[in-house]
């Protein structure tokens, strides 16, 4: 009688409850982090003047895509490796400086990221003394997480007042 009980309970309280919607468990504590990586990694080889640094941080996807001010730099990876020696001279000392407090990640999907970081820019004087003021910007990225590492696809980055 005891085992009829028993059964009976573990029963009830097994088909009772509500069935809950399939959804997928949410990503570990940590991707964002992890996603934010690849732009901490742009913003170091930017500001250490790395175009090898800069391009590796992007994808090899052939729908890869660079806008600066709204206008198109490079349409691929090949493009922008064919341009960087010379757009790297050209902003030899600037400086790209964020808050890791403004840095916003957002997920897109389970291999995607969205990215906002708000900048400070400074670029050193013409005549090479002291700095011209700093500007403000942005740069908006889409981060893809491609072998198990996140790169980036396009990015987009504007400047108040454009250079």
């Amino acid at each position: 009688m005891m085992r009829a009980m028993i059964f009976a309970v573990a029963l009830a309280f097994g088909v009772s409850g509500q069935v809950s919607a399939n959804v997928a468990p949410p990503d570990p504590p940590g991707v964002e982090e992890e996603a934010a990586g690849v732009v901490i990694a742009y913003l170091e080889n930017f500001n250490s003047g790395s175009a090898d640094g800069i391009l590796s941080t992007y994808s090899d996807n052939p729908g890869f895509i660079w806008v600066e001010n709204g206008h198109v730099a490079y349409r691929s990876k090949a493009d922008a490796a064919a341009g960087m020696a010379t757009a790297m001279g050209a902003m030899r000392g600037t400086q790209l400086k964020t808050s890791m407090d403004e840095l916003r990640i957002v997920a897109t999907g389970p291999d995607s990221m969205f990215a906002y970081v708000p900048l400070k820019i400074s670029t050193p004087a013409a005549s090479g003394l002291g700095e011209r003021p700093t500007r403000d910007g942005v740069v908006t990225m889409t981060l893809v997480r491609e072998s198990g590492e996140w790169r980036i696809l396009s990015g987009h980055i504007a400047t108040d007042p454009a250079p």
